[in-house]
């Protein structure tokens, strides 16, 4: 049983090093030279550099959105759990007997309860897709693109700009906060613009 264990561990191992860290490396090559080269070309601050690939990240995070078909399957669930809801009504008031219609409600709301779990992980999955994976790759690479090390041999400082001595003790402005900052200034206004489309 341990030879088993160790055999998929040793397989395990092999493809993560040999498959999905290359394919991360051959990727943060290929938009490294797709999206950093060009904007260094064009002598853009690390910091607005930063700021434009939150902006792609927040179009890609829309555009998973729509791939996956989030607001559909939302629209979906409630016209379903309306109509649950609707029958059980219906079905209720054809019941005279106190005890029969409770217990019927009871084992429909658990009916319910069980869509309504199963939904809400489905939700989140699509979600975690749509945004969170996103961005945590984006910080990963952003991360190795404008480390500390790299920021101060750029800037002559670990943070994209630093700030003036204050009593808050803000010493500057951090690459996450930047990436987020573009990422929200993108996204927020994609979601006004689909509100305003559907009124």
């Amino acid at each position: 049983m341990e030879m088993l264990i160790e055999n998929i561990r040793h397989l395990l191992d092999i493809i993560y090093a040999r498959l999905i860290c290359q394919f991360f490396d051959l990727l943060s090559r290929g938009l490294d030279l797709v999206i950093i080269k060009p904007l260094d070309l064009l002598h853009f601050p690390p910091v607005l550099q930063v700021f434009i690939i939150g902006n792609l990240t927040a179009l890609l995070s829309w555009k998973l959105r729509s791939l996956l078909k989030i607001e559909e399957k939302t629209d979906e669930f409630r016209n379903i759990f309306q109509e649950k809801r609707e029958r059980e009504r219906l079905l209720a008031a054809t019941v005279d007997e106190k005890y029969a219609r409770q217990a019927l409600l009871r084992a429909h709301d658990e009916d319910i309860d069980e869509d309504y779990n199963a939904y809400l992980a489905e939700h989140f999955a699509r979600y975690g897709l749509a945004y969170l994976m996103p961005i945590f790759l984006a910080m990963l690479w952003i991360g190795n693109i404008f480390s500390p090390e790299i920021l101060s041999a750029k800037t002559g400082s670990v943070y994209l700009f630093e700030l003036p001595d204050n009593t808050m003790g803000i010493k500057g402005i951090s690459v996450p906060l930047v990436f987020l900052s573009g990422y929200l200034a993108t996204l927020i206004p994609l979601f006004k613009l689909s509100r305003r489309k559907k009124n």
